[in-house]
Parts: structure tokens; C-alpha cells; sequence
């Protein structure tokens, strides 16, 4: 039998993992490979450009 291991998502090492890959996701060269996240990406960048001006 299997045993189930308690798991947090609060894992100092999880959300070290999940911090360091957002940054990787968010280089413009990894953004442009898929379409629709480079316009959302974008779009988001030109609002607050044009909110906070």
C-alpha cells in the first residue's frame, strides 16, 4: 500500500521553485514563443502605462 505524504503549499522550497520559474516565464523571449500570453503580457504593460501616467 501506498502511505500519503502530507504535502504544504507553503513549502519554503515549493515556493522558492514557483518564484524563480515566474520569473523565468515572464522573459519577453519565452512570452513571445505562445501568441495569446505576449498580447495578454502586453496588454496588461500598455494598461498600467496608460493608468499610472
Amino acid at each position: 500500500m501506498h502511505t500519503k505524504q502530507n504535502i504544504s503549499i507553503f513549502n519554503k522550497a515549493l515556493l522558492l521553485q514557483a518564484a524563480r520559474d515566474s520569473f523565468i516565464k515572464l522573459n519577453p523571449a519565452s512570452l513571445i514563443k505562445n501568441p495569446v500570453i505576449f498580447i495578454v503580457a502586453f496588454g496588461s504593460l500598455f494598461t498600467s502605462v496608460v493608468v499610472f501616467t
